[in-house]
C-alpha cells in the first residue's frame, strides 16, 4: 500500500511538472534557472533582496566601488539592464506568494512567477 502511495504521487508530480512547462514552454530556453538565486543556494529567497539592495546602497546611494560581487544575470531579475530596488522587491513579493501558495522558492517556479505576473515575456 506504502508503494501504491509513492508511485501515485510521483506520478502527479511528474503530471504536474510537464503542465507547468506546457504552459511557459520558453521560459528554459529564454532564462536561467537560476534567475534570482544571488547567493547561488539553489533559492530565491530574501537573502538575495538583501545582497541586491546592499549592492544597490553601496554602488547607487553612497557611490562607493562595488565590494560585492553579484552575477549581474541572476540579480538583475526584471531584465531592465540595472540591478535595482526593484529587483529585490520582486524577490520579496516572490517569497511571500511562494509561502501563501505552498510553492518551492526555487528559480524555477520564480521564473514562472515573473512571466505570470507579466514581468518577464513568454
Amino acid at each position: 500500500m506504502k508503494h501504491f502511495f509513492k508511485k501515485t504521487i510521483a506520478t502527479i508530480l511528474s503530471v504536474a511538472t510537464l503542465a507547468t512547462a506546457a504552459v511557459i514552454p520558453n521560459a528554459s530556453a529564454m532564462y536561467s534557472w537560476t534567475l534570482g538565486d544571488v547567493n547561488d543556494d539553489n533559492y530565491v529567497n530574501e537573502t538575495d533582496a538583501r545582497l541586491i539592495l546592499r549592492y544597490y546602497t553601496e554602488v547607487y546611494v553612497a557611490h562607493k566601488p562595488n565590494h560585492i560581487s553579484l552575477p549581474k544575470s541572476r540579480a538583475d531579475v526584471n531584465k531592465d539592464g540595472a540591478i535595482t530596488i526593484e529587483d529585490a522587491q520582486l524577490i520579496l513579493m516572490f517569497e511571500d506568494y511562494a509561502e501563501t501558495h505552498y510553492i518551492p522558492k526555487t528559480s524555477w517556479f520564480f521564473a514562472i512567477y515573473l512571466t505570470d505576473h507579466g514581468v518577464l515575456p513568454i
